[in-house]
């Protein structure tokens, strides 16, 4: 969980000058390569620090598909600093000693389906317990109710998917699990203050200005 810690030690592995020097003609494969071992090692050591395997698969399965997405090598650096600080802050958060055993199921399910449409009832027919005990579980061990934790991660996704990939509005909210691009705009704004164009805008993201 420490994510510090963790960066400083991912910049002493050689993994990026190896694949370099075994794929000297094809850098983004090689940067694909390295962070292929990245994710294995980031994995493994999530499990180590106690992280549900349910959730590291989920982690680690989506990051697997990201890494063949990948376009460019500046797209590369974002990500590999991103899967380390999602791994950490899985672990510090949702360790297998923080919370109760349906908590963390419940937080396991609604992690590795971000991409669909969630709700109180579907994740806990998903565990399963009834919507009741899941809601008084999850406001006494989160301070949260279902609904806001799950509206927190899809944002949480939303503005790495807005600064590190170039995907347009409408297919980040599908990833999202928005059918509506001008809800999922609508939620963005009120979660962080600013549109989705603007917030991508303001942070560095490859491409151009985009609306909303």
């Amino acid at each position: 969980g420490d994510r510090e810690g963790a960066r400083r030690q991912g910049g002493t592995l050689p993994l990026g000058r190896k694949m370099r020097e075994r794929l000297p003609l094809n850098p983004l494969r090689a940067a694909k390569n390295g962070l292929v071992v990245l994710n294995t090692i980031l994995r493994l050591s999530a499990e180590e620090g106690g992280l549900t395997p349910v959730m590291v698969h989920g982690i680690s399965d989506d990051f697997a598909r990201r890494i063949e997405r990948m376009k460019g090598q500046e797209e590369a650096e974002r990500l590999g600093g991103h899967m380390i600080d999602t791994y950490c802050e899985a672990v510090h958060r949702y360790s297998m000693s923080n919370h109760s055993r349906t908590v963390r199921a419940a937080s396991d399910y609604i992690l590795s389906h971000l991409d669909e449409k969630l709700s109180l009832a579907s994740v806990s027919e998903s565990i399963p317990v009834s919507p009741s005990s899941l809601a008084r579980l999850f406001r006494r061990e989160y301070g949260l109710t279902v609904g806001e934790y799950i509206r927190e991660k899809k944002m949480e996704e939303a503005r790495y998917l807005l600064t590190g990939t170039e995907d347009p509005l409408p297919a980040i909210a599908e990833r999202l699990g928005f059918d509506d691009s001008g809800y999922f705009i609508r939620t963005f704004r009120r979660t962080t203050g600013m549109t989705p164009g603007r917030y991508r805008n303001l942070n560095g993201s490859k491409s151009g200005p985009e609306p909303g």
